[in-house]
């Protein structure tokens, strides 16, 4: 556990890159949706081909992008229910990748290793402005998720076990009360990457 620190959200640097965060997918989820409200707005106003056509063209747009940037909005915000329930914990970490996938395998300990991967997108976190990384910041618990960062805190990204199912499919009783409250797991499954 990082020194004086109850939880990870306590460290300033984590908490302005969450509501950074936060203000950006939000920014995007209502631009899209004020482009698409003018375009409609415009081709009722003007009915003619060209505003029509554009209308539709970002209608359909709107269609993928909106929910896209919804589940981004919604998994911050999952991303800062682990930050407030977990303290950063420095851990060695290994990168390993494999195809378009690069995994993050995490050492809590020796002869101990943890596989995960990014969600809700793939993220290469291998360097540091430039620099190799053998060592991150973690945040959740180590059977089936949470947040890691470069030492810092300083841009934290939402993991989840990579082999989920293998690792540990249903929790002992009364061992995921934290993991429950940060949302890693509901009724004492594991929780997927939405």
């Amino acid at each position: 556990m990082i020194p004086g620190s109850a939880a990870a959200m306590d460290e300033p640097r984590t908490a302005a890159a969450w509501r950074r965060r936060i203000r950006l997918r939000t920014g995007w989820l209502v631009a899209e949706l004020a482009a698409w409200a003018g375009t409609v707005a415009a081709g009722v106003a003007r009915p003619d081909d060209d505003s029509i056509g554009l209308a539709v063209r970002t209608t359909a747009a709107v269609l993928v992008l909106v929910p896209v940037t919804a589940w981004t909005i919604v998994s911050a915000r999952r991303m800062g229910r682990i930050l407030r329930t977990y303290a950063w914990e420095p851990c060695p970490c290994v990168f390993d990748s494999a195809g378009r996938d690069t995994q993050i395998s995490l050492r809590p300990e020796p002869g101990r290793q943890a596989p995960f991967r990014t969600v809700p997108f793939r993220y290469d976190l291998s360097r540091d402005g430039g620099e190799r990384i053998e060592e991150v910041w973690f945040a959740g618990d180590f059977r089936y998720g949470g947040v890691v960062s470069p030492p810092g805190g300083h841009r934290p990204i939402r993991v989840i076990r990579a082999n989920l199912k293998k690792a540990s499919p249903r929790a002992e009783p009364g061992a995921g009360t934290l993991a429950e409250k940060a949302g890693l797991t509901r009724a004492g499954r594991a929780r997927s990457a939405g």
